[in-house]
């Protein structure tokens, strides 16, 4: 497969042509990699399901930013927002709130 030569003159332009390469996987997959290691960072300070909460929730605005850069589908910002309240959601009945 042949691609052209890029012009890139910033940090956006180099993502936007990584994606392209990738077929719009790269920043899906670095978002994994993101959630992966706040995941796993959290989980030395906190209970894992606190841990998911966190871990879903720094992703999900990244993924909302890197959306508004229309470098992300759609799709991925709903996976992540979805993550997000069913975390929460658990957490919230693990800890005996009755508030949810």
């Amino acid at each position: 497969m042949v691609f052209a030569n890029p012009r890139i003159n910033n940090t956006i332009q180099v993502f936007s042509y990584a994606n392209s390469v990738t077929d719009g996987f790269f920043m899906t997959i670095m978002l994994i990699v993101v959630w992966i290691i706040l995941f796993v960072s959290f989980k030395f300070q906190w209970r894992a399901d606190t841990s998911f909460v966190s871990a879903s929730f720094l992703t999900m605005l990244i993924s909302m930013i890197l959306a508004v850069a229309d470098l992300v589908s759609d799709f991925v910002v709903v996976v992540f927002v979805l993550m997000f309240l069913a975390g929460a959601f658990i957490t919230a009945k693990s800890s005996g709130d009755e508030a949810i």
